[in-house]
Order: structure tokens, then C-alpha cells, then sequence
């Protein structure tokens, strides 16, 4: 999956070429997960500066959500989440999802230290200010256990590990929903040599980026 052939804005080229000043780069020894974090959200503060962010962004969206519904067509429902802090937005999914007969849904959080709960969200209805500052959909929106988690992340790397924001609420809810298919959304100027681990942290299965599909 590549939107290299038509989109204007190459991630490689804006990083190679400097950026908006991202001197930081992918290095072995950031080994804790608080520098990685400040690094890749750098990097992606940088990439939603740039004019071309929306386009681009846009351009891979729409083909992951053709590659979701031609790949995982029989699923009934899918998680995905409202964009933050420079994160794909994954829209275009739940709009192929909803034409597919897919339930698309949304992730709720009930109190600290819990896993997710995934309601039922079409676009356009209700959403309240969660934990963070976060929309998220009301409590009484049906509660459904989620197919696929389109799932946000700060960085990954090739081993399919994922580095969140550190809240933890993502590899709770890997845990409460073991058979959902966990797919990271991600540009690839978020890739990390290595993903430093912790014992409750669960890989994902896959990892879409505007170059590539990684994983299954």
C-alpha cells in the first residue's frame, strides 16, 4: 500500500531534506519511552505544519479503507478513534466500513486503569468531553465488541510493537479483546529502530502507513 505515485508530499523527502527542523532522528540508543515520544510527536507536529499534511493524509486514508474492506469485509464492527495531536485521521475507513455494512465505533473511556469501551458512532452523532479533553461518544450509545481496532499511535516499530501516549488504555482493552484483529495507523516518519518493552505491553498485528503495509 503506497500513496508515493500520487500524492505531491513525500514524508521521506520533508525528514531527509530537514524539515522543519527535526534533528533529532531514529537512534538505537533513545531507550526510554519518554524521549521516543517527544521525538516522534515532534516529528509529527512538524508533518501537520506542512501544507500538503491534509492532502497526503487524505490520500492514505482512503486507500487503507479500501484495503480494509477488501481484506477484512466480514468483520461487523470496527474500532477506530478521533484524531489527536497530528494523528491520521481515520475517517475515510468508517465511511468504507458503513457502505460495507460494517458497525463502526468508537472508543468510551469509563474510569482510569480500565480497559476501552467501544460504542456505536455514526458521523454526526453525539460526542462528550472524556478524560483529557478527548470527545468521545455518550453512555448510552450501544456497546459493542470491536472486529478491528483501528489503533492511534506515537511510534512502532517492525516488530509491530507500538508506543502510545502511555496511558496504558489501548493494551488494557488488547487484553478484554483478545480476538480483535489490531491494526496501528501511523506515518512512517513515526518508525523506531526498536520499541523499548514492558511486560503489559501487547504488539499489534499490523501497521498501515502511507508507504506501506506492515505486518499480515
Amino acid at each position: 500500500m503506497s500513496v508515493a505515485s500520487s500524492s505531491p508530499f513525500s514524508t521521506a523527502n520533508f525528514f531527509k531534506e530537514g524539515g522543519e527542523g527535526d534533528n533529532i532522528g531514529c537512534h538505537n540508543d533513545l531507550a526510554d519511552k519518554k524521549a521516543l515520544r517527544k521525538v516522534f510527536r515532534h516529528r509529527r507536529k512538524a508533518l501537520r505544519d506542512n501544507p500538503s499534511w491534509s492532502a497526503d493524509g487524505l490520500i492514505f486514508t482512503l486507500m487503507l479503507a479500501e484495503h480494509v474492506r477488501t481484506h477484512f469485509g466480514k468483520a461487523q464492527s470496527i474500532a477506530a478513534y478521533l484524531p489527536n495531536d497530528g494523528e491520521v485521521d481515520p475517517l475515510p475507513v468508517f465511511l468504507q466500513a458503513i457502505e460495507a455494512g460494517i458497525k463502526p465505533v468508537l472508543p468510551r473511556i469509563v474510569a482510569k486503569d480500565t480497559p476501552l469501551h467501544f460504542h456505536h458512532w455514526w458521523p454526526g452523532d453525539p460526542l462528550e468531553e472524556g478524560c483529557a479533553g478527548i470527545l468521545q461518544p455518550t453512555a448510552n450509545a450501544e456497546e459493542i465488541i470491536p472486529d478491528i481496532i483501528l489503533t492511534p499511535l506515537v511510534g512502532f516499530d517492525r516488530s509491530l510493537r507500538r508506543l502510545g501516549r502511555g496511558g496504558g488504555y489501548y493494551d488494557r482493552s488488547f487484553q478484554a479483546y483478545p480476538d480483535a484483529i489490531r491494526i496501528g495507523i501511523a506515518w512512517s516518519i513515526q518508525e523506531a529502530p526498536s520499541i523499548p518493552v514492558d511486560p503489559w505491553d501487547i504488539p499489534l498485528h499490523a501497521v498501515a502507513t502511507e508507504k506501506e503495509w506492515i505486518g499480515f
